[in-house]
């Protein structure tokens, strides 16, 4: 008959049998390191007191995830372990509880007797585990993306190359015409340049321009002919001069406008299987801890998310999440914005004239995650405009922008234009409503007239 003392874990356990006594002991020599089994099963007996601190080493068991090994030291009062031996496991945040530093060691560990109920322990003297269940609120926390995760190491890298792209049309009645785009890419930059031929052979210039790309922060600079960003009530001018501007695809990993999330937390290893709009997009493995799920595949407008999750027992939990998503928002702290400046550039024919100097700029910031506000300016020699505007998600229920402009020419005449959508988007009902206010003095590129419009 074999009876193990639960209360005292660290003893061996009585048995009556030489040879499984001696088993027992070795597979508790971390345990008893100064134990001498050869003398017999009755040494095995002795209890903890004649050793009151004793090192050891077992497996170390977090939430059902192995962890590797860990250094314990055994006591009257239990085990006492090094507290970073547990952040390096995934116990980002350990209990302060009581801590002291054995001699000669000058490492101060921490009671796991001391950390309930955060923290609980049992020691599987079978197995020479120690196993820990951790509140999920105290370990390491995930984060997945479901439909376009970023490889793991993914880095941008660069190669010189120069290209050309042509083309050449004939037609039966003897006319030819083409166009030709050269490019060169040295030391991250890109230079490129076109020109096009009509049916009488007069050449036309394209656009010339340097590009240099910082894809970490999604900004675009540009030195020689750029274009301007558009806007509702705004110009798009082509400049030669330079631009500054921010471009999401530079990382096409990262999404600027806020797209739902699911989070939740478990205690053990768990799969869960993703949901959107009654269809399963996705399952996933996570590990016990805080979960946050990204980059649900999604549309814009109105729907609904479920995530079932199942641990290795078969508990079943749920998690719903009804949303709406815009991409007329930005997250919040995001920007978006475009910056130029230059000689505003003019083509008549096959002849292309840089004029009066001219910039604009567009700036858009996340003030929330259900609120977007801008500004906007242009001006020339001539003219000059201003305006500010914002987008807003009503809950579920759709969004709301509104953009006002006004303006002023060198002959002091003033116009202003304003503008607000409403729009609700779902797969079964959509609909949109805008109305438009100006007024006729109002200078290009502003429109003159922007008719009501509902839908």
């Amino acid at each position: 008959m074999q009876v193990d003392d639960l209360r005292s874990p660290w003893k061996c356990s009585g048995t009556t049998d030489r040879s499984r006594a001696q088993a027992r002991c070795r597979r508790l020599r971390a345990l008893l390191p100064r134990n001498d089994c050869r003398r017999g099963a009755a040494r095995c007996h002795a209890a903890a007191p004649a050793f009151a601190q004793e090192r050891s080493i077992w497996a170390l068991v977090i939430n059902d995830e192995p962890k590797g090994d860990v250094e314990i030291l055994l006591t009257a009062d239990g085990p006492w372990v090094d507290p970073s031996v547990l952040v390096a496991a995934g116990v980002l945040k350990v209990p302060d509880g009581r801590r002291q530093a054995f001699a000669p060691d000058t490492i101060v560990r921490v009671s796991l007797a001391s950390l309930a109920p955060q923290i609980t322990f049992t020691l599987d003297e079978a197995e020479i585990r120690l196993i820990i269940s951790a509140d999920p609120a105290l370990l390491s926390a995930t984060e997945l993306a479901i439909s376009n995760p970023r490889p793991p190491g993914w880095k941008v890298s660069s190669n010189n190359a120069v290209f050309l792209n042509y083309s050449a049309n004939w037609s039966t009645d003897d006319t030819t015409t083409g166009y030709g785009e050269l490019g060169a890419h040295l030391f991250g930059a890109l230079f490129e340049t076109a020109a096009s031929v009509d049916d009488t052979g007069a050449v036309t210039p394209g656009l010339t321009s340097l590009t240099f790309d910082q894809v970490r922060g999604r900004r675009r600079w540009v030195l020689g002919d750029t274009i301007g960003r558009s806007t509702t009530l705004g110009s798009s001018p082509v400049v030669g001069g330079f631009s500054l501007s921010t471009q999401q695809d530079l990382d096409p990993y990262y999404a600027i406008y806020p797209a739902p999330q699911i989070r939740g937390a478990v205690r053990t290893p768990s799969t869960a299987d993703v949901y959107v709009d009654g269809r399963l997009v996705s399952s996933v493995r996570l590990p016990p801890g805080r979960f946050t799920l990204n980059d649900l595949p999604i549309e814009t407008g109105f729907g609904n998310a479920r995530v079932i999750i199942r641990d290795a027992f078969g508990r079943q939990q749920s998690i719903d999440l009804g949303f709406y998503l815009s991409t007329q928002l930005l997250k919040r702290g995001e920007q978006d914005y475009s910056y130029v400046a230059g000689l505003e550039r003019t083509s008549s024919g096959t002849k292309v004239e840089y004029g009066r100097a001219m910039g604009t700029a567009v700036h858009n910031i996340g003030l929330t995650d259900w609120l977007t506000i801008g500004f906007q300016a242009e001006g020339a020699k001539d003219l000059a405009m201003a305006g500010a505007g914002f987008n807003a998600r009503l809950w579920r229920l759709g969004t709301f922008g509104a953009e006002g402009l006004a303006s002023q020419t060198a002959d002091k005449e003033q116009g202003y234009a304003a503008t607000g959508v409403y729009s609700f988007l779902s797969n079964w009902f959509s609909t949109e409503y805008a109305r438009d206010v100006d007024r006729a003095e109002v200078p290009e590129p502003v429109p003159r007239h922007r008719p009501t419009r509902s839908r």
